[in-house]
């Protein structure tokens, strides 16, 4: 028998409203999301815990190195990586905060998802002469199979060819999840 909540729920959205859906709820909001395919299953959420040195002018792997979560096993803090454990469609947001080395000088920067060492998405930002952090972010929705797995890469470049610092803690992040 469905809650109260969940047949409101439907009779209230003109894509759910369907009295077959009335049986499937159990009064778990999890489970409807999961029978209309909607809604995520938690995967990763992982983050830099200390600042890393970007390197002028080489992409460079974002050494996330500390979880929030990870319910399945499904990153390495060695190597960098989201290797998935089920095949299906996955909402990746990547987010990375770092500081430009000199303001003074032309400075640019992009951040990557790659998937299998290929880059599948990028995000290029050049800040204002008076920023002194600049955030580039990335969130895609992938198909993944159990043979792929995902890093967050970064790129920056400048005149000068001084090195420019990711930011630690919950300002580098990324964050997985399967779509249910």
């Amino acid at each position: 028998m469905a809650t109260e909540e969940a047949r409101n729920l439907i009779s209230k959205d003109s894509l759910l409203n369907n009295g077959n859906l009335l049986e499937l709820v159990d009064g778990s909001e999890t489970t409807l999301h999961s029978h209309v395919g909607g809604g995520f299953t938690s995967r990763c959420s992982v983050y830099l815990s200390g600042d890393q040195t970007i390197s002028n002018g080489t992409v460079t792997v974002v050494e996330f190195d500390s979880e929030n979560y990870d319910n399945d096993s499904e990153f390495n803090v060695s190597n960098h990586r989201f290797t998935p454990s089920v095949n299906g469609y996955y909402h990746i947001s990547f987010i990375v905060y770092l500081d430009p080395p000199n303001l003074a000088v032309d400075f640019n920067a992009q951040a990557f998802i790659a998937l299998n060492d290929n880059i599948d998405r990028r995000v290029t930002n050049r800040p204002a002469l008076t920023s002194t952090t600049l955030a580039l972010s990335i969130s895609i929705d992938l198909y993944l199979t159990t043979n792929d797995y995902i890093e967050g890469q970064i790129w920056t470049s400048d005149t000068s060819s001084d090195d420019a610092t990711l930011k630690a803690g919950q300002k580098t992040i990324m964050t997985i999840h399967r779509f249910a």
